[in-house]
């Protein structure tokens, strides 16, 4: 597997605030590049508190083809609300902090493997505030996921009971 994020990147809000800084937004290792614009449809928020809204396919019911699925940090795998926002029809996913002491900022989390389709980001729990009131938001994600071929060189010298590999 192979990532590699060229640029921070930005989030826009209606408006036109941007947040850019890694204070309040970051790209989850292995998300795809891309860009997208559309409505921000919040799923199960509940600062403050664990959340496993966005766990279950089910739970992305209300979300219509093209919106930025906002959930919430909680109780299963970053690339699991990452992979049903997809399937819903998302067109990126936006996972916010759940708000609960010293879990307010980013963190550098990861999806585990290239193979998601659309930008994943890694929001703030007050960014995350303010996109649920926003109701519009452009992604754009500078970054490369993929699965890469690569070769290694193995030397051995020595014999006997004392043999150094690198």
């Amino acid at each position: 597997p192979f990532f590699r994020e060229r640029s921070a990147p930005r989030v826009t809000l209606a408006g036109g605030r941007t947040l850019e800084d890694r204070r309040d937004v970051r790209t989850l290792a292995y998300s795809p590049g891309g860009r997208a614009s559309g409505a921000v449809r919040p799923i199960g928020l509940a600062p403050g508190r664990d959340s496993d809204a966005g766990c279950s396919a089910g739970d992305f019911g209300a979300l219509r083809d093209g919106e930025v699925a906002l959930v919430q940090r909680g109780t299963c795998e970053l690339r699991v609300k990452a992979r049903n926002a997809e399937r819903a029809g998302a067109s990126a996913v936006l996972i916010a902090n759940d708000g609960r002491a010293d879990r307010t900022g980013v963190i550098a989390g990861t999806l585990g493997a290239p193979g998601l389709r659309i930008p994943a980001l890694f929001v703030s729990s007050g960014a995350g505030r303010d996109l649920a009131a926003a109701g519009r938001v452009t992604v754009a994600v500078d970054a490369v996921s993929e699965q890469r071929t690569t070769a290694n060189v193995i030397a051995e010298t020595g014999s006997g009971p004392r043999v150094a590999m690198a």
